[in-house]
């Protein structure tokens, strides 16, 4: 082989394909960085969804098989509480990702009517709506879940 004929065609076509794997990697990690980051907030997504869930779930259980004064017994009314006047509670979980902002609602609308199986008459309900904000503030991911739900009111 003539070594004055070559004028360095394969220094080039090695600069080439050198070139065209770089952009393909940088192209595939730029991928797998986002499709790491899609993971997480799925995760974190998932993750607040199950503990709004969880403190649903919590709160509903303490309010009917509770012994605080105003939770009573089986049949569990909420004292005190006003008519569309949302009321805060504490937390029921302890292991809390995020922060969780829990309301209590007396919807006044709803709270009428006969309990079911009952036969000495009409007897007031109270319709209660529960709900539960879960945020993680770190990733911006949150959930908002609801329970309603009927007691008889305190007489």
């Amino acid at each position: 082989m003539n070594m004055k004929t070559q004028k360095g065609s394969a220094l080039l076509f090695s600069l080439v394909i050198l070139t065209v794997i770089t952009l393909f990697a940088t192209s595939t990690m730029k991928t797998s960085v986002l499709d790491e980051k899609m993971a997480a907030n799925t995760q974190f997504t998932q993750l607040t969804y199950l503990e709004a869930r969880s403190e649903i779930e919590a709160q509903y259980q303490y309010m009917v098989w509770s012994d605080r004064e105003d939770i009573t017994g089986e049949v569990a009314h909420i004292a005190g509480i006003q008519i569309d006047t949302p009321m805060q509670l504490d937390s029921r979980i302890d292991d809390t990702v995020g922060s969780n902002t829990i309301t209590l609602t007396h919807d006044g609308d709803k709270s009428h009517g006969a309990v079911a199986g009952y036969s000495i008459g009409a007897v007031e309900m109270g319709y209660f709506v529960l709900d539960v904000t879960s945020d993680v503030t770190a990733v911006n991911a949150s959930s908002v879940q609801s329970l309603g739900f009927t007691r008889p009111l305190p007489k």
